[in-house]
Order: structure tokens, then sequence, then C-alpha cells
């Protein structure tokens, strides 16, 4: 008997410690990641590097460079937006930004 008790105590035990997730919490937590599929990089207009991309409100977008998702990281809605207009037809989110060519990317080559 004592056995049972202690098993049904400890299993109570684990149950009561299990942490509890918020609906919202769950839901994020089962989510998929969306891939927005682009092939040009929202900042500089280059085509995308298969080893830079970064998840933003689970949806991946892709990047020529890790320079491009550091800048993407302080402001996404602005370069979004600039995607969205650059679709249809508005131009590129970085007026007079015509590829990489300054010293950001010193050292740094998209051959």
């Amino acid at each position: 008997m004592f056995k049972r008790g202690t098993f049904v105590l400890l299993l109570m035990i684990g149950i009561v410690s299990a942490p509890v997730l918020s609906p919202a919490v769950a839901q994020a937590a089962s989510a998929e990641v969306i891939d927005v599929g682009n092939s040009i990089c929202p900042l500089s207009g280059d085509p995308v590097n298969p080893g830079f991309s970064y998840v933003h409100e689970g949806k991946q977008y892709h990047f020529c460079c890790a320079q491009c998702i550091k800048k993407f990281k302080k402001n996404p809605a602005k370069y979004i937006a600039a995607m969205h207009t650059a679709h249809s037809g508005g131009g590129h989110a970085e007026e007079g930004h015509s590829g990489h060519g300054g010293e950001e990317h010193a050292g740094h080559s998209h051959g």
C-alpha cells in the first residue's frame, strides 16, 4: 500500500507542477513558419543568399547577407511595406540604394 500511495502522490505532484500554457502561447508554439519566398533582398535589392533568413511574426524572410538581417530587425515594418510596394511596382525600400557598395559590407562579397 505504501508504494501505491507514493506513486499516486508523485503522479499528483507531476500533474500539478506541469507547466500550463495559455491558449495564445500554445497556438504560437504549434504554428508553422510561413516562408514568404522572396528571391530579392528587401534591403539591398540583390538576390538572396540561401544561408541568410530571419523569421519575423511567423514569416520567414530571406536576405543577401547578415548585415541586411541586422538592419531589417531594427525596423521590420518599413522593409515589409517596401517589399509590398516593390511587388506593386513602387520601387525599392532604400531610396538611392542600389545593391551593396558601402563600408557597411567591407570584406563581404556576394560573388
